[in-house]
């Protein structure tokens, strides 16, 4: 009834996840997001800030590693609605949702952060050095899941140069939509992974990537974790 009731005011894009079995799958299954989580990590214990939770679908991955806590922080209304359903649906008790900007995210937290999931967002950020320094200066250990800017697929890309701490980087410049999983202005920007592994190391960081990179419409997805 929920399912049904909520796919014209809230429509969901991970529906059959979050609603369906995706989530729960049969033997010999996995759930949609087994690749993107690396596996020498625990979650038993530890509060986690999940940067733009969209709708929830990562979520509840992260609620079911048994954590002491996960604490979400979404800018847009709609998504913040969406996930208030799926709190409600899996009746969390450990999971805070703040409404607010992420890339400020130290204004909005009471709670000590031991492990920050950024999956999805950086390449939403106009401002990704920014985003990827506040994580790395509040947290020791930050799971990170993002499109790079690449030559595959092969098509006309714009770059900016931006310096930060005396270094020049080379960045992509994206034009945004005003869809509920675009980002808050209208154009993003772009690390290539060559240079966000400068960067990462730039600021004290090992990056040990522990996924598969996948080909993307507008550049590569690449999954790593970065430690202090």
């Amino acid at each position: 009834m929920l399912r049904e009731g909520l796919k014209e005011p809230l429509e969901f894009a991970y529906d059959e996840y979050l609603f369906g079995r995706g989530f729960f799958p049969q033997d010999g299954e996995y759930p949609y997001w087994h690749h993107v989580f690396p596996h020498t990590i625990d979650l038993s214990g530890k509060t986690v800030l999940e940067l733009g939770p969209f709708e929830a679908n990562n979520t509840v991955m992260l609620m079911a590693k048994n954590p002491k806590k996960v604490i979400g922080i979404e800018a847009k209304p709609l998504n913040f609605a969406k996930i208030s359903v799926m709190q409600s649906f899996y009746n969390w008790k450990n999971f805070e949702l703040i409404l607010g900007d992420m890339h400020i995210f130290p204004q909005l937290l009471k709670d000590k952060i031991d492990i920050i999931y950024c999956s999805g967002v950086l390449y939403h950020s106009d401002k990704p050095w920014w985003l990827l320094k506040t994580c790395m200066e509040n947290c020791n250990t930050v799971i990170l899941g993002s499109i790079v800017s690449s030559e595959y697929p092969s098509r006309h890309r714009e770059t900016v140069k931006v310096d930060i701490d005396e270094e020049s980087y080379h960045l992509e410049v994206r034009k945004e939509d005003e869809k509920c999983h675009s980002g808050l202005k209208r154009k993003s920007l772009l690390f290539s992974e060559e240079e966000l592994i400068r960067f990462v190391k730039k600021n004290g960081f090992q990056y040990e990537k522990y996924g598969s990179t996948i080909i993307a419409p507008f550049g590569l997805w690449v999954f790593a974790l970065l430690t202090k």
